[in-house]
């Protein structure tokens, strides 16, 4: 299958590249930064903005040769066999935002495609080195241009009334059966995609409870505060440079009391989102944009 799609992106390439075409294939089950950014070239520049979900089509073939740049949200191995022109660039804009665990090559699961990586968008200086060894790429080709989520936590309006709403969104397999009042569980995308928006639902959160979710990172950037909870993980971080931004508990009860009597870890929450997301300043579509597209 691979080989006869590497065979129709060859053929597609005898059309001309369009170096105004900025494709954006979505392989994660949610847009998230992909789909932020695409707004943001839409209303902002002139380039035409091809959004794509479902990639076995002819259509997407064609789109993917004469794109002038491809922006990725997840892993898509077809790539490494793609014959992309030397002048097409494509760029790893991940789902998820931190350093909070070793993933992909860095984990011994490389990315087939990391060899077509023309860069990589990442949100800080201080996590460019893990992102490099997760993809497989030189680290001159991660850029710390910010995240397009933080520009959403930037102008998410946190309710000024009392919150009582936990939200628990758990990526480890099954959610633990928690008896709490006015609590929302929030499954990983792989496992439901249509849910509501992260950001509309961290605006009514008074706590966080997660595992190893990214979630915390938005968490933490919005001072809420975040309880990390897995049973079944003795180890919540191997990067020494990732403090955790919340209480670690590891059986109910442990969690229960931590509700009851949260700690103050507004400290380490404000570390913590400073060194996986930096400063949300609303300007991360617009540099990535700069930096990608500011020549033309």
């Amino acid at each position: 299958m691979k080989k006869l799609l590497a065979i129709l992106f060859a053929l597609c390439r005898v059309v001309p590249l369009q170096p105004k075409k900025v494709v954006l294939l979505r392989r994660f089950p949610q847009w998230g930064s992909l789909g932020l950014l695409g707004d943001y070239l839409r209303e902002n520049t002139d380039l035409r903005v091809v959004p794509i979900e479902h990639w076995r089509r002819l259509s997407t073939i064609y789109h993917l040769a004469t794109a002038g740049t491809l922006f990725l949200n997840d892993g898509f191995s077809p790539l490494a066999k793609f014959p992309f022109s030397q002048k097409a660039r494509v760029v790893q804009l991940w789902h998820a935002d931190g350093a909070l665990k070793r993933w992909g090559a860095a984990a011994g699961e490389p990315f087939p495609e990391s060899h077509r990586y023309t860069h990589v968008i990442c949100a800080t200086e201080a996590i460019v080195s893990h992102w490099a060894a997760a993809f497989g790429v030189a680290e001159d080709k991660v850029l710390p241009l910010g995240s397009p989520t933080g520009d959403a936590l930037m102008r998410a309006q946190r309710s000024d009334g009392v919150l009582s709403q936990v939200l628990y969104a758990p990526s480890l397999g099954e959610p633990v059966p928690l008896d709490l009042p006015n609590l929302h569980v929030r499954h990983h995308p792989k496992v439901q995609p249509e849910q509501e928006s992260l950001e509309d639902l961290l605006c009514r959160c008074c706590c966080v409870i997660t595992d190893i979710s990214s979630v915390m990172v938005s968490a933490a950037a919005l001072d809420i505060p975040v309880i990390l909870f897995a049973p079944d993980e003795a180890v919540f971080f191997d990067d020494i440079h990732a403090r955790a931004p919340g209480a670690i508990v590891h059986t109910v009860d442990e969690l229960m009391d931590e509700l009851a009597a949260p700690g103050d870890y507004s400290r380490e929450r404000a570390a913590f989102a400073a060194h996986h997301l930096g400063v949300c300043d609303g300007g991360a579509c617009a540099r990535i944009a700069e930096e990608l597209f500011g020549e033309w």
